[in-house]
């Protein structure tokens, strides 16, 4: 069977388009049949691991996925640190102690902070208040660990959504994702002359949150595809209206949410 609206081959029981969200029965008459629950999908397989990656531990309670995180973190930011160090040393080397002096003063604080701020564990601080107030770090470290990535650091499943924003570390459920849609910005040369263009994944939350996931064309709709494909009470693609809905009516992407996955807002506080 498929669906009228995209054209996407589904299973005959489907109610709805697992990727555009169409109703398959709206107008039709007699009775649709009973939806398979949403949560009993089978669970994607587990992903590969290497020699390097530390398998679950049950009695971890999400700390084993804190500490790789924090490590990537850590990578990052003495990358960061080495980057501002470059430019005084040559300037030294070329011998301009009082310049390289100068401009290290500026540019090393900048370089250190995200080293400093990854010891200190800040880029996954978002995690630690998601798993305290949810209760939930056994089962992200499992679903973190058997949950093959989309792309590099996005990770999707029926009970959460994991990706990395710039350097922070984010995990949501799947109905905190209200609305999707690909970002292009255009760089132009005498105001009217286009000569660079970059992409990028917008991801809005039920909570007001915003993030940008930078990715090239390919990238960009690839990933789009496959959170609609596991993400069915989200909205995707922009527009000015929804825009002016997002900002004065949230709850209207709630009930959405709501209407495609029965009973996933009960109880639940937007991240």
């Amino acid at each position: 069977m498929y669906c009228q609206n995209c054209g996407n081959q589904i299973p005959d029981n489907a109610r709805f388009c697992p990727r555009c969200g169409t109703d398959l029965y709206a107008g039709r008459s007699g009775a649709a049949p009973a939806p398979e629950p949403w949560r009993a999908a089978p669970a994607p397989e587990p992903a590969r691991r290497s020699a390097a990656q530390p398998a679950w531990s049950a009695d971890a309670g999400g700390a084993t996925m804190l500490a790789e995180m924090r490590r990537k973190s850590l990578r990052t930011g003495a990358l960061s640190l080495g980057l501002a160090l470059v430019i005084p040393l040559l300037l030294l080397i070329a011998g301009e102690p009082m310049a390289g002096l100068c401009v290290g003063v500026v540019l090393i604080p900048i370089g250190g902070f995200p080293l400093i701020k990854a010891l200190r564990g800040g880029y996954q601080k978002q995690i630690r208040d998601f798993i305290a107030a949810n209760g939930c770090a056994r089962e992200a470290e499992r679903f973190y660990y058997n949950t093959t990535p989309v792309w590099r650091e996005v990770r999707l499943g029926r009970d959460f959504v994991y990706f990395r924003a710039g350097s922070k570390d984010i995990l949501l459920r799947p109905w905190d994702v209200a609305w999707a849609y690909r970002h292009v910005y255009t760089q132009y040369v005498l105001i009217v002359i286009p000569i660079a263009r970059s992409y990028s994944v917008v991801v809005r939350t039920m909570g007001g949150k915003t993030y940008s996931l930078t990715a090239n064309k390919k990238i960009a709709n690839e990933l789009l595809e496959a959170m609609q494909r596991v993400l069915p009470g989200t909205l995707f693609g922009y527009d000015s209206n929804l825009e002016k809905v997002y900002k004065e009516n949230r709850q209207a992407f709630a009930a959405r949410w709501e209407e495609k996955v029965p009973g996933c807002m009960t109880g639940h506080t937007p991240m």
